[in-house]
């Protein structure tokens, strides 16, 4: 015996002893033999295909990625001495109540991403382990946006500190980051495309 359900404008015929019916717009439905019906029907939630997300959870790490500096940044604020005038890299300066608007904005969008990638973004983001390489990309934007306040300030004589964070460790630590995440990269999607495990490193 079968059951009529409607499903948009179209009535699907779904068999008694249907337990679950899958039925992709462009599929025949799926069935399984071996229990009762329950009235229930689904679609099948749509699933990465090879490393790629989806266009929203795509959106959200660039978002965190490019977020997090820029709250960083902002929040942090001038750290020149004051009646500083020497600097190692000069940079416009900024009205600090627009600094601290930009920071809440960020920090708004920041949130906004987080919650996507835990939630429809989970599988790829959590479970797919896709969240190894967005973090390798948060530390390097965290550190662009903390040791550029420290080379921009201005101080009075020698910037020590910006000068071995700009001349020492970036050429170290930014590149390391970014090969690393693109090693990452590339291990996730080759063990997604095999079926063998999250390509832990």
């Amino acid at each position: 015996m079968a059951i009529g359900i409607a499903t948009g404008p179209f009535m699907q015929i779904v068999p008694r002893n249907c337990a679950v019916c899958v039925c992709p717009p462009d599929a025949a439905c799926t069935r399984s033999e071996n229990a009762n019906f329950t009235g229930v029907t689904s679609q099948e939630a749509p699933r990465p295909r090879d490393g790629i997300p989806a266009r929203r959870t795509l959106a959200a790490v660039v978002t965190l990625v490019v977020g997090t500096p820029v709250f960083l940044w902002s929040a942090i604020g001038q750290l020149s001495d004051e009646g500083g005038t020497d600097h190692l890299i000069k940079v416009p300066a900024i009205n600090r109540v627009l600094e601290l608007a930009i920071a809440l904005a960020a920090l708004v969008a920041t949130v906004i991403a987080s919650n996507v990638l835990r939630g429809t973004g989970r599988p790829w983001f959590i479970e797919a382990g896709w969240w190894r390489v967005v973090i390798r990309l948060l530390a390097a934007g965290a550190y662009v946006a903390i040791a550029g306040r420290i080379i921009t300030s201005a101080v009075g004589g020698a910037n020590i500190g910006g000068a071995i964070l700009l001349y020492f460790v970036a050429p170290l630590l930014l590149p390391y980051l970014l090969w690393s995440s693109v090693r990452q990269a590339r291990k996730l999607k080759g063990a997604q495309t095999s079926g063998g495990g999250d390509g832990r490193s």
